[in-house]
């Protein structure tokens, strides 16, 4: 009884916030630029996609959920703004995709457009957005193209939402604790608030990942599976090119997990696993050579980027950047999602951009924990009630290691965050045991993290 009523009384406080968080929002971006056409925007979007949720039968967890990540999305692009138009950081990647938005892709089909840019799905759809709005008195000013990628981010909250109930069934505390982590995750601010085409990937590859938790968990017809990953890759497509084969990528994992992990020794069944088996190992290695030039340019192109823009005593250089593939796509890995080292060298005012990924190392220095519990738990672990959560570990584990040995760029592993964040939520902290063996190692985390940087201040000065 007393646990229900603390339900409500969350519920209520949560209520408060998302609303106050919607106001600030509001106010912020009004003051940024100098415009209550912000105002009129947020309300509108909001508004319109409430109740084309409500229409569609959403249920309230999600609602929640919407409405959190679309406040806070707001908040931080006004940010955003902020840095925008009084620090005149416009972001190079930003300003080049506004402009083509906004000038350069006019009158242009989607393939016509990636002929001069990748993204040239984003850049079609916010093209459209901006005649809409400047048709109606909005203008083309660049929180109606921001205002599509909070839009979407708070649409993948959503799926990532009905995921974890496929996974966890109605299980509130796990609803309450994704509900913070979507709504306080540095990336996810990126994302929303500033103008880059990263806010459509993460969207895309969620859904993609709540086709595959749908397949586990109701539909297993491999057939629609397959139809599914092509479409997703004709849009990753359109989106960042060497993403188109993520979908595949995927569908190789499952069959492979699938033919080795044991169980049911039908003879129909081992027939089918290795029939998909086969298909799909058969269209990668009809793309191995374009996927080897892909990871060989990328690695050599952010190799080359790094060393550029770094000083000679920068530790991600020294340790990582110039080091071969095994030995960076294991320590490369692990900086990802610790980035940036120091984590104080995003707080300035130059750049919204480091800024909000410092903010997401404080985020990961918190979460990371529950995902190392995660996996502990899932290597032991040989029920077979848990292959989806396996799956997701595999994946996210390749995906990361693939960044790592490419670009090493945080912000293009975290289109992944949504499998992250459900793997995160596999160990129980409503329980006394799971939380205190949480702390026990977020405790032993932070003591490296520290070290981290006493290594960092060592090369900086002393070495």
């Amino acid at each position: 009884m007393r646990y229900i009523e603390n339900i409500h009384k969350f519920k209520y406080r949560v209520l408060i916030f998302d609303y106050f968080m919607l106001a600030a929002g509001c106010m912020i971006n009004v003051i940024a630029y100098q415009s209550f056409k912000t105002a009129v925007l947020l309300i509108f979007t909001y508004i319109t996609s409430y109740l084309l949720m409500f229409f569609l039968r959403t249920k309230r967890p999600e609602f929640d959920v919407f409405t959190r990540t679309y406040g806070v999305g707001w908040f931080v692009a006004g940010i955003s703004g902020i840095y925008l138009n009084y620090f005149f950081d416009g972001g190079q990647n930003a300003n080049m995709f506004f402009e083509f938005a906004t000038q350069k892709s006019q009158g242009l089909s989607i393939i016509e457009i990636q002929l001069l840019s990748e993204g040239s799905l984003a850049i079609k759809l916010w093209s459209l957005l901006y005649d809409f709005f400047d048709v109606i008195g909005i203008g083309k000013e660049r929180y109606v193209g921001v205002s599509l990628n909070i839009l979407a981010v708070s649409l993948a909250g959503v799926l990532t939402v009905k995921m974890s109930r496929l996974m966890y069934g109605n299980d509130f505390y796990r609803f309450k604790i994704l509900g913070i982590m979507l709504s306080s995750c540095g990336i996810l601010w990126l994302f929303a608030a500033t103008h880059i085409r990263d806010a459509f990937i993460f969207l895309t590859v969620t859904a993609l990942f709540y086709s595959w938790v749908y397949y586990y968990n109701k539909s297993r017809s491999i057939i629609v599976i397959v139809i599914f990953s092509a479409i997703y890759s004709f849009i990753l497509f359109f989106l960042r090119k060497e993403f188109v084969f993520i979908p595949p990528a995927l569908l190789l994992i499952s069959s492979m997990y699938y033919l080795f992990r044991g169980g049911n020794k039908s003879f129909f069944l081992y027939s089918k696993r290795i029939a998909t088996g086969m298909i799909v190992v058969s269209i990668l290695l009809y793309f191995y050579n374009d996927v080897n030039e892909i990871i060989l340019d990328r690695n050599q192109l952010y190799s080359e980027s790094s060393i550029n823009s770094s000083q000679n005593n920068s530790l991600g250089l020294k340790l990582i950047v110039r080091q071969g593939l095994l030995i960076r796509s294991f320590l490369g890995s692990m900086y990802i999602l610790i980035f940036p080292i120091p984590l104080w060298s995003g707080f300035q005012l130059d750049s919204v951009y480091h800024l909000f990924k410092s903010l997401n190392a404080i985020f990961f220095y918190f979460t990371i924990p529950m995902l190392l519990l995660s996996g502990y738990k899932l290597i032991l672990s040989q029920s077979k009630d848990y292959i989806l959560e396996k799956f997701l570990f595999i994946s996210v584990t390749l995906m990361l290691i693939l960044v790592a040995i490419t670009s090493l760029e945080s912000r293009h592993f975290s289109v992944f965050i949504a499998p992250l964040f459900l793997l995160m939520l596999y160990p129980h902290l409503r329980d006394k045991k799971t939380r205190a063996v949480y702390f026990y190692v977020l405790f032993i985390f932070m003591f490296f993290l520290f070290f981290g940087h006493f290594i960092w201040i060592f090369v900086k000065f002393i070495y």
